[in-house]
């Protein structure tokens, strides 16, 4: 991203999401998308809207209004907004890492997967996440681990907030599907509490929130490999 003007208590910086970073064909991975937007902000839960699909390999604005929304638009068409947000959402205890490992092998993707070359969880995507989720026995909730690798850092060895958005996302719309019918991030309000260091063993977890028609709402969260909590979010996902 880079800045390129100030104006009117309004900054605006160019974006322009790299096709790698893809969810379904041809658009913006929603979790990563969402983090581009919450990046903007120093700290605190953030809401993030996808009002439509994200273009990759073009460029967008992103306008921060001071003390208001931070908006993605296209030639005048805002595509997302994030606002400050609270967010209650009770976190359950993660599985082992061990756990983790052995619902990975259970995870259904790897036999049928309706976008899969997905940056988080699509196996046949070569540089992506590799965050590829199972079902736990024994409890209402689907985990992967992760281990981020070098390409994901900052200067610091650190994991850039982006991926930590992008890491909450895919796991929600996988505790919520039923395999039959796609299904897309609305909406995520979500905060990162701690950051991660590439190489960093790592749990991720989903849950199913409750549904309501074509809506599905879901809870993730990514722990640390001593178990800190690092990042939480709860999202609204639509059947298309």
């Amino acid at each position: 991203m880079t800045s390129v003007m100030v104006k009117n208590n309004m900054n605006v910086m160019e974006v322009v999401v790299d096709g790698r970073f893809h969810g379904p064909p041809g658009m913006g991975n929603g979790g990563y998308s969402a983090g581009l937007l919450a990046e903007q902000f120093v700290d605190g839960p953030v809401e993030i809207t996808l009002k439509r699909p994200i273009p990759l390999d073009t460029s967008l604005s992103l306008e921060r209004w001071a003390g208001g929304p931070v908006l993605l638009q296209q030639n005048g068409t805002i595509l997302a907004e994030a606002l400050t947000a609270n967010l209650e959402i009770d976190v359950p205890i993660p599985p082992a890492y061990g756990e983790a490992v052995l619902a990975r092998q259970a995870f259904g993707g790897f036999k049928e997967h309706p976008f899969p070359t997905c940056f988080v969880c699509g196996p046949q995507h070569d540089d992506g996440l590799h965050i590829f989720p199972g079902p736990i026995d024994g409890r209402a909730l689907v985990a992967a681990p992760w281990t981020p690798h070098q390409a994901l850092a900052d200067d610091y060895g650190l994991v850039l907030p982006r991926y930590l958005w992008a890491a909450l996302d895919c796991p929600g719309g996988i505790a919520v599907s039923t395999g039959a019918q796609p299904i897309v991030l609305g909406r995520i309000t979500g905060e990162i509490l701690g950051r991660l260091r590439v190489g960093e063993r790592c749990v991720v977890i989903g849950w199913e929130m409750g549904r309501d028609g074509r809506k599905r709402f879901a809870g993730t969260a990514v722990f640390s490999e001593t178990g800190q909590l690092i990042g939480r979010a709860k999202a609204i996902w639509f059947e298309i």
